[in-house]
């Protein structure tokens, strides 16, 4: 969070598509750090911090990159199976099998929107999907080492 990036997310044009309706719109990583890197960085890297999505799609591409595989492979393989989060996944497709929370947000002004259903578009920057129960089981296993 202090490389002064400028988060995708802040660009209305990211938005645009769900807001006109369209909650399948797909927004490829690379197209999201275009998006980013049209505006200025927000500091120096390293003189202070604020967050920002961009830098986790950017680890997600490096992942990538650095691995050959997937993002959702990598997860699956490195914290996923070793971890037995049988209810945890990386979605590549919209949409939340089974019982869930609804996720909200208000763009704007009220009322607030269900964005449940939009497309994973923040892929690297939050889209894994867990359960209660294997999120402990994450934070148990990180915080012991």
């Amino acid at each position: 969070m202090t490389s002064g990036l400028f988060d995708y997310e802040n660009d209305p044009r990211v938005f645009a598509p769900y807001l006109n309706g369209d909650l399948g719109f797909h927004w490829a990583p690379f197209e999201l750090v275009r998006i980013a890197v049209s505006h200025e960085p927000l500091f120096e890297p390293g003189a202070t911090q604020s967050y920002s999505n961009t830098g986790y799609i950017l680890a997600g591409l490096i992942i990538k990159a650095a691995t050959g595989n997937t993002l959702r492979g990598e997860l699956s393989r490195r914290i996923f199976q070793p971890l037995h989060l049988r209810a945890t996944s990386f979605p590549t497709r919209p949409g939340i099998a089974g019982r869930h929370a609804h996720g909200y947000i208000i763009l704007g002004e009220p009322p607030a929107i269900d964005i449940t259903a939009i497309s994973p578009f923040v892929w690297a920057a939050g889209a894994i999907i867990s359960t209660g129960a294997d999120d402990l089981s994450f934070y148990r296993a990180l915080l012991s080492g």
